[in-house]
Order: structure tokens, then C-alpha cells, then sequence
């Protein structure tokens, strides 16, 4: 069987992830010194209400290998033949990839496959939606892999701002 997992950039509401049967490692953000677990300590309705009065601009940080040590072993408890596919924000906006990557180096053995999407929010979301519906049509990982990589160089996001005051 195979496992989807991605990073909370996706914006995929806890119902949207559990529907899609995806499982969401959430990255951490840091609003005046207060650290909160993205899509699970702290909404994004939250976050925007706390972004108009915090005193130091958010930070966030990327989900330690640890945690994804954690999730890969989990799946693999539950179903030793699970295969994982792991679709995450790009490397050049966070160290993500990075520490799934790590993670995924302490089961060899294992089929653990994972995408730089090269995007994050919307752009990432699109990209799991595509791999969930391929998943469903029973289409192997490898070929799931295989064409999320060709559609990550099609994609393009175009982004609207109201202010520059958080860029």
C-alpha cells in the first residue's frame, strides 16, 4: 500500500489530509518567541490574527529528521511492504527535503520516495492531489514519481499580495 506524506506548506486542512489520506508533517512557526506546531497548535485563521499584533515577524522552521524518522516508522509498523511518497515544500525555500532525506537514509531497505516539488502551498497542494488520485487508480509509486517530477517543471504559481510589509 502506498503512503502520500507531505509538509504543512500544502495547506491541507487536518479534514482535507484525512479525506485525501495523506499524512501532514507540520513544520514549526515561531510568533514572538512562542513556538506552535503549523495546521495543529496553531491555524492558519490563528496565525493571520496573531501576524496583525505580534511584535517580531514569524519565523518558521523546518520538521526535524527526527520527526520524520518517526513518521516513516509508524507507517512501517502498521504495514512492513508500505511504500511512502513523500511530496514537500522546495528545498530552496526550506530544509524540509533535506531532513526527510536524512530520515529516509535510516531505512534503506525501504521504499521511501520523496519530491522536491520545487513550489509550496497551492503549487505543492496541486501536486498531492495528483499523486492521491493516481494512488487511488492503483498506479504504481515509481510511475506516481516519475510524472509529479515531469509536472513539477509545468507548474506555475502566481501569487497576489495585499502588502510587502511580511516579505
Amino acid at each position: 500500500m502506498l503512503t502520500i506524506i507531505t509538509d504543512s506548506t500544502s495547506d491541507l486542512t487536518p479534514a482535507e489530509a484525512e479525506s485525501l489520506g495523506v499524512t501532514v508533517v507540520p513544520l514549526t512557526v515561531s510568533i514572538d518567541g512562542k513556538e506552535y506546531r503549523d495546521g495543529i497548535d496553531l491555524t492558519s485563521e490563528e496565525f493571520f490574527t496573531q501576524l496583525d499584533s505580534c511584535t517580531e515577524i514569524p519565523t518558521t522552521s523546518q520538521a526535524p529528521a527526527g520527526v520524520f524518522m518517526e513518521v516513516f516508522k509508524k507507517i512501517l509498523d502498521r504495514d512492513p511492504e508500505a511504500e511512502i511518497l513523500g511530496i514537500f515544500i522546495s528545498q530552496h525555500l526550506s530544509g524540509t527535503f533535506q531532513s526527510a532525506s536524512i530520515a529516509r537514509n535510516t531505512f534503506p531497505r525501504r521504499s521511501i520516495r520523496l519530491i522536491d516539488s520545487g513550489s509550496a502551498s497551492f503549487g505543492l497542494s496541486l501536486l498531492i492531489r495528483e499523486a492521491v488520485e493516481m494512488r487511488d487508480a492503483g498506479v504504481p509509486a515509481a510511475q506516481i514519481e516519475e510524472k509529479l517530477n515531469r509536472l513539477k517543471q509545468r507548474l506555475v504559481v502566481y501569487v497576489a499580495l495585499e502588502t510587502l510589509k511580511y516579505l
